[in-house]
């Protein structure tokens, strides 16, 4: 089972036959998709979902060891290791950097890229209530999920695979993304990766009459919803993970105000933009108004942004991270002189 919990977290120490102990570090995975062994004891009828975890696992396999290999085959996925020497700088990532305590996390890179920064963390409220409202919307005539967050909230509570009944619907390619990874191949996404234009998808021209689900967190803009309901649609939504908004640490507006030039403001969320620049002293709001350069992920995050004052404001193509590290690419990069 050590060795099986060693599989899912990716990295660790192991302790061998001669008492000495090696760090190992991820290094490959065998492309076969990953299953939960404590789904495989909910379904099996071991273990009931709300009792599964880790010290229930172990107590089932010593209870059970003949059924021990049955439940380890249960789950394909299978992750390749690499011994990397025993540093003070502790383990590394996948990107072959320290891991920070308090800031690093594991991602799945096929929803989030490997490197990318987030400034929100979530939190998934519990209770009963949250999966009877997320049944609810998902048996609507069509349901609209707003990030990958909430796809990896809503699977946490229900098969999604197994809930489609209708169209499914998708601010941009990540959630889309997201909902594909856990088997929903009939997945609406527009090309502008935003509230209007999920709401310029075909799939949406005539929504008199029909329900809505709308699997989401609270806060927002509010503009699907709103623009739904004026269309003559009723909502069902489903609130199934919190954001909650970083504070920055002094040290890192320390080492902010100290850091060289040039400066990149990657925006891909207008609540996320306004909570930063509120904490920002004054000296620092002004070097930022006057250096750094302003890569936004829509024509109203341009406006949002050139209303805090910043004078040089990029259109990337979209969201996506790809999206906004190759629009400040292309502003930074000075062609060669020929």
């Amino acid at each position: 089972m050590d060795l099986q919990l060693l599989q899912i977290q990716g990295s660790g120490r192991v302790r061998l036959a001669d008492g000495t102990q090696v760090r190992l570090a991820y290094a490959e995975q065998n492309g076969h998709p990953y299953r939960a062994i404590g789904r495989w004891l909910v379904d099996q009828g071991q273990l009931k979902k709300e009792d599964v975890t880790m010290d229930a696992i172990r107590a089932w396999a010593r209870a059970n060891p003949a059924r021990v290999p049955e439940l380890l085959r249960s789950n394909p996925s299978y992750v390749f290791f690499v011994r990397n020497p025993d540093s003070p700088e502790g383990p590394r990532g996948s990107l072959n950097v320290p891991l920070t305590a308090g800031y690093s996390v594991a991602v799945d890179r096929t929803v989030v890229p490997l490197g990318s920064l987030r400034w929100l963390s979530t939190t998934r409220p519990d209770g009963t209530p949250v999966v009877r409202q997320l049944q609810r919307a998902l048996n609507c005539d069509r349901v609209v999920f707003t990030s990958p967050a909430a796809v990896a909230a809503a699977a946490s509570l229900l098969r999604l695979a197994e809930a489609q009944r209708s169209p499914w619907l998708t601010v941009g390619e990540g959630t889309a993304r997201a909902l594909q990874a856990h088997g929903i191949s009939d997945v609406h996404a527009p090309q502008r990766m935003d509230s209007e234009g999920l709401l310029a998808l075909p799939v949406l021209a005539n929504v008199q009459g029909l329900r809505i689900g709308l699997v989401t967190a609270p806060g927002g803009r509010g503009l699907i919803a709103a623009q739904l309901r004026a269309a003559g649609a009723s909502i069902e939504r489903a609130d199934v993970y919190q954001r909650r908004l970083l504070r920055l640490a002094p040290r890192t507006l320390a080492r902010l105000a100290h850091s060289a030039f040039p400066w990149v403001l990657a925006v891909s969320s207008g609540e996320a933009l306004q909570h930063f620049w509120q904490q920002l002293p004054t000296a620092l709001q002004q070097r930022l108004q006057a250096h750094a350069t302003a890569v936004v992920a829509s024509d109203r995050l341009g406006e949002q942004a050139r209303a805090l004052g910043l004078q040089h404001v990029v259109r990337a193509a979209g969201p996506a991270t790809a999206q906004l590290v190759a629009a400040a690419h292309a502003t930074l990069t000075v062609p060669a002189a020929t």
